[in-house]
């Protein structure tokens, strides 16, 4: 959340449904100049792993650098911080200047991350990183080139300039195999609007996009979860 002030942190917030939500007052954390040399907090991603919950959050410092890290809690309301920068921006022939936008899940006893990566120009794609469950503060990135990127060239495509913010979710396919399903926010141009687009795979690295994208005109930063039985995004 942004506040009259112009500083992002992260709240919570909690439903029975699902779809009405009821806040809390403060945010669960702010920025800290003193200890973290952070002007924002933003873009959570929540995971439990059976003891505690792990939140990972995009950290921007003062000198306006981009860094993915992570605080824990027993209660989801308090939080110790881990100072250790999990994520630092992928060394690539991109030329990449920020990252942002964690989206982690439980697959094959590790921890796999994905997150975007943008140039100076705004335009992002997205990559992945993976971490043992025994020690979620070491990362190793799953290769030097994104796993998912525009479909550049393709003029009459809605994410032809970038790809970002993926919402990966894994489910049960009909004949009970595991597939991964990646929910993603897209732009055809620079200045374009976004739109939502949807992906699959099997093995959560190679994924083939919906024949019918985009699936929703209009939106940014898609999340998704089963609840109940349903997937809501």
């Amino acid at each position: 959340a942004l506040s009259r002030d112009g500083v992002y942190s992260i709240g919570r917030a909690e439903s029975e449904d699902g779809k009405i939500w009821l806040k809390n007052e403060n945010p669960v954390i702010a920025p800290d100049a003193d200890n973290f040399q952070e002007k924002a907090i933003k873009e959570p991603a929540v995971i439990y792993d059976g003891e505690k919950v792990n939140l990972f959050f995009v950290s921007v410092t003062i000198e306006n650098r981009f860094r993915i890290m992570i605080a824990s809690s027993n209660d989801t309301i308090g939080f110790f911080r881990s100072d250790k920068d999990l994520i630092s921006i992928p060394e690539s022939d991109l030329k990449l200047v920020s990252i942002s936008e964690p989206s982690v899940i439980f697959k094959d006893d590790y921890l796999w991350m994905y997150y975007t990566a943008s140039d100076a120009d705004g335009r992002s794609y997205i990559f992945l990183a993976k971490a043992s469950l025994e020690n979620p503060l070491s990362w190793i990135s799953e290769s030097r080139a994104p796993v998912f990127v525009p479909q550049t060239g393709k003029t009459d495509s809605f994410d032809q300039y970038s790809v970002m913010a993926a919402s990966v979710i894994g489910i049960l396919s009909a004949n009970g195999r595991e597939l991964y399903r990646m929910y993603y926010c897209a732009s055809a141009v620079e200045t374009g609007a976004y739109h939502l687009g949807l992906a699959g795979s099997f093995d959560g690295i190679n994924f083939e996009r919906y024949v019918y994208n985009p699936i929703l005109h209009y939106g940014r930063s898609p999340s998704a979860i089963i609840f109940r039985n349903n997937l809501l995004v």
